[in-house]
């Protein structure tokens, strides 16, 4: 998908800023599950796989190079991925911080029991 959007923007059929905002979240949710993988996984979501259908669709709609109609048609294919992929990262952020909140209380409940227990 990355080299797609890339070569896209590189050959000018597709903005810059489409391609920036893609790579950013895949980037960005990438490195905040990282973050939180020892207090559980995030599971991908449907709105995830909608997404990535949507880009795969306007990316291969932008690769046919299509004129007319289905031009127009690849442009709002390509706008629905990029909402998707904001709302979609927005939704990751949110359960990454939510998961992080009650693994760190579940370390701090866990610490203060054995402290208890140690006593």
């Amino acid at each position: 998908m990355a080299a797609g959007l890339i070569s896209l923007s590189a050959l000018g059929d597709l903005p810059w800023w489409v391609t920036a905002v893609i790579l950013a979240r895949e980037l960005g949710i990438t490195l905040m599950r990282f973050w939180v993988i020892r207090h559980g996984v995030i599971p991908a979501s449907r709105g995830g796989k909608m997404k990535t259908l949507a880009q795969g669709t306007a990316v291969g709609m932008y690769v046919l190079m299509l004129t007319g109609p289905l031009a127009t048609l690849r442009f709002w294919v390509m706008a629905v991925a990029v909402v998707l992929t904001v709302l979609t990262a927005l939704d990751y952020v949110r359960q990454a911080v939510v998961l992080r909140r009650r693994g760190l209380a579940a370390e701090r409940a866990a610490a203060e029991r054995s402290e208890a227990a140690a006593r």
